[in-house]
């Protein structure tokens, strides 16, 4: 039936399992996961690169097999998509959290917004850090990478060979311990003045009594670290630069985990 129209069964369950990865990974994978992002342009997107990879990519020869062995390396495609997706989250759930953390310290956590992205409330300064990193990526052609990654991973893991060895659990532990490094390392300056700033107000609250600290501390909070902000932008666009280039090859090395020669 399929050579009627020009290709052969193991041909086109080369490419429904092909699409199975690429959807997943579009779903969960950075700048291509936002909910105001249209369904019928993310299908299409995922349709139109699972046509690349399908002429670039040999068939297996295991390939075809029953519909229900069919449905089980589908899953495994879908879940070796969703994984290495959510992974590249990771570096901006880093920035949130040094959003977060720095906005505590401001006493600006009750000051949230809706985050576009996903619908959620989310802290004004962890939502701004957030999307200058996205303005980051985009200036610097970083989402190329992830475009890159979809097509390394058929590389790295061929279609049918998916396999999750024990190391997988590891990587994911200390890949996702990194959230926190991330942020303390992109939020330093900021703790570092605000923690000061905390200081000084315990030693004025024990030799000046009389004055309210209470009353000082949340305006005077706001305005010196809004004022480490403007200071803050040459040193995180160096810091996030640096700490993305040294998560590409991490994400790239967790990729190979999934391939049959690790």
């Amino acid at each position: 039936m399929f050579e009627a129209l020009g290709f052969t069964l193991a041909e086109m369950e080369h490419f429904l399992l092909i699409l199975a990865r690429i959807g997943a990974l579009l779903f969960t994978m950075p700048l291509f996961n936002a909910k105001y992002i249209n369904g019928r342009w993310r299908l299409a997107l995922g349709i139109f690169l699972a046509f690349i990879c399908v002429h670039v990519l040999p068939v297996p020869g295991t390939l075809p097999v029953p519909s229900l062995f069919l449905l089980f390396l589908a899953a495994k495609e879908v879940m070796v998509g969703l994984i290495i997706g959510l992974v590249c989250n990771i570096i901006f759930e880093g920035i949130r959290l040094a959003g977060f953390l720095a906005g505590r310290l401001m006493s600006l956590t009750m000051m949230t917004l809706i985050d576009p992205t996903n619908d959620q409330s989310t802290q004004v300064i962890s939502q701004i850090l957030y999307f200058v990193a996205l303005l980051l990526l985009l200036a610097t052609n970083g989402h190329h990478f992830f475009i890159q990654a979809i097509f390394d991973s058929f590389h790295r893991v061929p279609v049918t060979m998916a396999h999750f060895p024990a190391a997988t659990v590891t990587w994911l532990i200390s890949m996702t311990a990194s959230i926190f490094v991330i942020g303390i390392k992109v939020g330093a300056p900021v703790y570092a003045v605000l923690f000061l700033e905390r200081i000084m107000l315990a030693l004025f609250a024990k030799f000046a009594p009389q004055m309210h600290v209470l009353i000082v501390a949340l305006p005077l909070g706001i305005l010196i670290g809004l004022n480490m902000m403007m200071l803050f932008w040459p040193y995180y666009a160096a810091a996030f630069l640096g700490i993305f280039e040294t998560f590409t090859g991490q994400v790239s090395q967790f990729i190979a985990l999934f391939g049959p020669g690790y």
